[in-house]
């Protein structure tokens, strides 16, 4: 399926055993849905082209052709990609636009999870195989990150270290390697390395 996938903003549920991670009382109810309905809007500005950037920058395809975004409750500043998670935080202008960038972020570890061999029961991952092999001496989560914000930068054109805001130290170790590789010559890697396991996968199915 080479469809782009549609973004859905729910608010993170509440129940199911998940009620820890939203503070009592605050913010509301409303107030979350006010604030989903903002990054909603800011993202529609950007959507499309993203989604179908990302995808043909790598060489990769999506999978899905909805992702549901929930809009959690807290003012802390992570996220997750799987499930997709954004936090509130704080309903200014540029609190939103952060958020969506770091939905842009979070959405291109989506699109690689979308091409992970979730079927093989060899626990076998080609790309974090990847990673290991051309990034041996790093850490894990330095090695993923290399790659997705390499390609984030492709997309911005570099620009988009700008807004990284006190990253922790792997993602810090992350941009020193591709201010010293470039962006798009770690990214074109990958690139090679995909089209080759997709052709080797066409040929064994």
């Amino acid at each position: 399926m080479n469809s782009t996938p549609r973004i859905i903003f729910r608010i993170f549920p509440q129940r199911h055993g998940w009620e820890f991670a939203i503070p009592a009382g605050k913010p509301s109810h409303k107030q979350a849905l006010a604030y989903a309905k903002k990054m909603k809007d800011c993202w529609q500005k950007r959507e499309w082209g993203f989604l179908e950037e990302i995808a043909l920058v790598t060489g990769l395809s999506w999978r899905r052709t909805e992702i549901p975004c929930y809009i959690v409750a807290v003012e802390q500043s992570w996220s997750s990609s799987d499930p997709l998670l954004i936090p509130m935080g704080l309903s200014s202008k540029a609190k939103i636009e952060s958020n969506c960038y770091n939905l842009e972020h979070e959405l291109i570890h989506c699109l690689l999870l979308d091409n992970l061999n979730k079927e093989d029961l060899s626990g076998e991952d080609w790309i974090f195989d990847w990673h290991e092999q051309r990034y041996p001496v790093e850490t894990p989560l330095c090695r993923i990150h290399i790659l997705v914000h390499a390609i984030h930068a492709c997309v911005h054109k570099g620009s988009i270290k700008q807004i990284q805001i006190a990253p922790p130290p792997a993602y810090k170790r992350s941009w020193e390697i591709i201010e010293k590789e470039g962006a798009e010559s770690i990214v074109q890697a990958f690139r090679t390395s995909a089209a080759t396991r997709i052709i080797e996968s066409s040929i064994e199915s």
